[in-house]
């Protein structure tokens, strides 16, 4: 038994399981000869579960799966993803969690995290010496091999200011085991850059809307507290004082396998989410480049992969990193977390001497042990290692994602070609012992059923020296053992939340955190990487986008499935040929077309036009697009918001209905959804720089659509004019505006003031302009020097000569005109908006001067 285990007879205690339970576990038995979490050997349910079983079971099945359905929907409306690699089709796989929480007693759970605390410990002098004076490689340490041999040994980062004055190991996890003893076991340690505790906060946040009254009668133990840890020890990293260092996480992107829980983190933690492209290093400092200049940063919380993290001096192929970071480090300008380099102690191969680096650094016995190992580079151990090939784990004693084999599943001529492998190259393999794990209930089919189970549990740096604990943890639990073996998420596993149940009558909530101060009000942001406004802006070009398309098909469909059929189309000539110049419609430019090859053809387009997600411009494509754009900026956007991106990207994967009529109800519920995005933006969203990009982005595309549909309709023939005049108002949402003022039929000139001129109806030429002119005047550089910037001054001429516009016509010859005029303007107007949106880019999506500097940088 490890020391300080709980004793068998506390895991095994006797509770003699009431009648209650007997409708929710009647059917479940454990694993075979493994140790099971719910039930001990005498099938009765142990103590801590009796505790939850107690209260779960004063709801009817029926009203837990009712909930259970629910918090999928959650799930699902949040975005919670893991993205799988090689798998197109898993690119945004849903997350999986189970409904029922892996329970621990607060007893176990003490053991467990003061053995975890003496393991991150160790961990962390023993990285502080193997980058600094290596004097564990005596010989009566680590074989000098281990570390060598061992490519996350990186031999740049040897000497930073990390391993000498600061914390080496500010985040550490581990992966714990029960065997069928119920002993505790690591099988992995995880201290390069640890991912799960978004997930696992995710987990509880959905477990606790799901079974509220469950959580607070079992007084579970919350996770808060540890966060607010987290959030202290980001800020006291800072190299320097500072009352509100700049810290942000830097992510590989959004193809990342758990890009969800960098956004995620990054958005509760209020702290800023940047890729590599977003910082550059200058005079051996790390900036952020911002819409405002470039922007210091203190502290870097690192999620990309340590040998990538400096092109310059690691992998010189990597795209992901910071050219420079690495320099910076060592002048003692910025802090990185966990120090490249730290992924060294988590070979298996370091396994194997453990026990004796624990007593030669901490005086004191291994509390929590590693899976039996050993590492073949030594004689003694390879002679066992092979003797015993066929009941042993082989993996590679350095390179974690390499082929793991068990030897109980090799045929004998390939255990042969492996012991070959082995003598070949000794020290590179480790032989582990296989340790069956203990199983857990999980809900399927109406029903408890055991599945394996492995927890992840968290570590943290502390101010005063030691480490806070994440209590519980995020456990993993096998999918189907037939189809995928083993327990990882890549390979379609599950998840569970971990509750940890408190013995105190009353649990504290949130423990106290000192405060910094002094606390400096702030009304503005000026931490928006440039990225993240370049996304928005398009994500605004794109919305809009997405939204006048969908009403121009509305239109389109609405008169063509009426009972005039072919004969509608004139009433939206405009219309149609904007929709298949702009790729929105696959359909003959000739509008004659369709008539005499039979209306099959035509409605055919139409649903390809909504529902094709391969045709480009399509309904589908133009969403999925917003949709993608969403994701990669989901940290700045708020959940409602994200909810409405993520439902325009979804609603159309369903097949299109058999007639045409049919598509209306999806239009209908499109502009709905475009609506609801629109009225989040303006009443929802603070006005901050970045939103300001978004609203760009939206006035910029509905401007140009509205100048391309004015053209198209100037352009036509008179008859055609006169019959699209309804369909143009409709297109605009401007009908009920026009028929309040005009009490005749729709005219030419009236429904082009009201379309293009008039500055009070939102969907004007006019009103574009106007907000385009405002939030071009807030932007850095026109704040600091006004009408300053090329795009400014085309939009300001552009107002001007909407403004001063007359449309007054006293016969049908000035009529002729002043619709020649306005022609003209339009055509003029046309390339000047387009070259608006180029002029953006150039000014504030390449940013390269400090902030500091930025107001003495001459502005294009």
């Amino acid at each position: 038994m490890n020391p300080g285990t709980p004793s068998a007879a506390s895991r095994s205690a006797k509770v003699e399981t009431p009648a209650s339970f007997q409708r929710w576990i009647r059917d479940y038995r454990g694993g075979d000869g493994v140790y099971d979490e719910l039930l001990g050997l005498d099938a009765e349910v142990r103590p801590e579960w009796s505790r939850f079983l107690a209260q779960l079971t004063r709801l009817r099945p029926s009203d837990f799966e009712e909930r259970w359905e629910q918090a999928r929907k959650l799930i699902q409306e949040n975005g919670v993803t893991y993205n799988v690699y090689g798998d197109p089709e898993a690119q945004e796989r849903p997350w999986e969690l189970d409904p029922l929480p892996l329970v621990l007693s607060a007893g176990e759970w003490s053991w467990l995290e003061d053995a975890l605390i003496q393991r991150a410990t160790l961990f962390e002098q023993l990285l502080a010496d193997l980058y600094g004076e290596r004097t564990l490689l005596d010989g009566n340490g680590l074989p000098p091999e281990t570390v060598f041999a061992n490519e996350r040994f990186l031999r740049p980062c040897v000497g930073l200011p990390a391993w000498k004055n600061g914390r080496c190991l500010p985040f550490y996890a581990a992966d714990v085991v029960r065997s069928p003893d119920g002993r505790w076991w690591v099988v992995s340690d995880r201290t390069q850059a640890p991912s799960g505790m978004g997930y696992a906060l995710e987990n509880r946040i959905v477990l606790g809307r799901m079974l509220p009254e469950v959580a607070r009668e079992c007084r579970l133990v919350r996770v808060a507290g540890f966060f607010e840890q987290l959030r202290e020890s980001l800020a006291a990293a800072a190299p320097h004082a500072t009352p509100q260092p700049h810290v942000v996480l830097l992510t590989p992107g959004p193809r990342n396998e758990t890009y969800f829980e960098h956004a995620y983190l990054a958005r509760y933690l209020g702290i800023t989410l940047a890729e590599g492209e977003d910082l550059t290093v200058r005079d051996d400092r790390v900036y952020l480049k911002t819409l405002d200049g470039l922007r210091q940063v203190d502290v870097i919380w690192r999620r990309v992969d340590e040998s990538f993290i400096d092109p310059l001096e690691l992998r010189s192929e990597s795209q992901l990193g910071v050219s420079g970071l690495l320099q910076a480090m060592r002048a003692g300008n910025v802090t990185v977390l966990n120090p490249p380099g730290s992924g060294l102690v988590e070979a298996p191969a370091l396994m194997a001497f453990l026990p004796g680096l624990c007593r030669r650094l901490l005086g004191e016995p291994l509390k929590i042990p590693s899976v039996a190992t050993w590492w073949c580079g030594q004689a003694k151990p390879r002679r066992h290692a092979l003797a015993e090939l066929d009941r042993l784990v082989v993996k590679h004693a350095f390179h974690k994602g390499a082929p793991v084999l068990f030897g109980r599943g090799i045929e004998a001529g390939s255990r042969a070609e492996l012991a070959a492998a082995i003598e070949a190259d000794p020290k590179a393999y480790v032989a582990q012992e296989e340790i069956p794990y203990s199983t857990a209930p999980v809900w399927e089919n109406h029903g408890f059923h055991p599945r394996r189970v492995v927890m992840r549990v968290f570590l943290v740096a502390a101010e005063d020296g030691g480490f806070v604990a994440m209590p519980g943890g995020l456990t993993r639990v096998e999918g189907d053992a037939q189809k995928r073996p083993g327990i990882s998420m890549q390979q379609g596993s599950g998840s569970k939340d971990s509750w940890v149940l408190s013995d105190r009558e009353h649990e504290p909530q949130v423990p106290s955190i000192r405060s910094r101060y002094p606390i400096t009000i702030r009304r503005s942001a000026a931490q928006y990487p440039s990225r993240v406004a370049d996304n928005l802006f398009w994500s605004g070009r794109y919305a809009e986008r997405s939204e006048f398309a969908t009403r121009m098909l509305r239109s389109v469909i609405a008169r063509l499935s009426s009972e005039t059929g072919f004969g509608a189309l004139n009433e939206v000539a405009p219309v149609w040929d904007l929709l298949v110049e702009f790729g929105h419609l696959l359909a003959p430019a000739s509008r004659s077309e369709p008539a005499a090859r039979g209306l099959e053809p035509l409605e055919e387009n139409l649903r390809r036009a909504v529902f094709d997600q391969t045709q480009s411009g399509s309904l589908a494509e133009l969403n999925q697009r917003l949709h993608r754009l969403g994701q990669v900026s989901r940290d700045s956007l708020s959940m409602d918001t994200w909810r409405i991106v993520r439902r325009l990207g979804e609603c159309l994967k369903g097949g299109p209905p058999p007639r045409l009529a049919g598509l209306m109800p999806t239009l209908d519920l499109l502009v709905n959804l475009h609506a609801a995005l629109s009225g989040l933006s303006q009443e929802n969203t603070t006005r901050t720089p970045a939103w300001a990009f978004l609203e760009l982005g939206r006035r910029l595309e509905r401007a140009l659509y509205a100048v391309d549909l004015a053209l198209r309709l100037l352009e036509s023939p008179e008859a055609v004019r006169r019959s699209s005049l309804d369909a143009l108002l409709e297109v605009f949402d401007s009908g009920i505006t026009y028929r309040q003022r005009y009490f005749f039929e729709p005219r030419l000139l009236p429904v082009l003031d009201t379309l293009l001129f008039d500055p009070t109806n939102p969907r004007s030429l006019a009103f574009q302009v106007e907000n385009l002119d405002r939030h071009l005047a807030a932007l850095p550089f026109e704040a600091r020097e006004p009408y300053s910037t090329p795009s400014r001054a085309v939009i300001v001429q552009a107002l001007a000569k909407l403004r001063t516009f007359d449309l007054g016509a006293k016969d049908p010859e000035s009529e002729r005109r002043i619709c020649g005029e306005v022609l003209l303007l339009l055509r003029n107007l046309e390339p000047e908006l387009s070259g608006v949106s180029e002029d953006l880019s150039l000014q504030y999506f390449s940013l390269l001067e400090p902030e500091q500097f930025a107001a003495e940088a001459a502005p294009r």
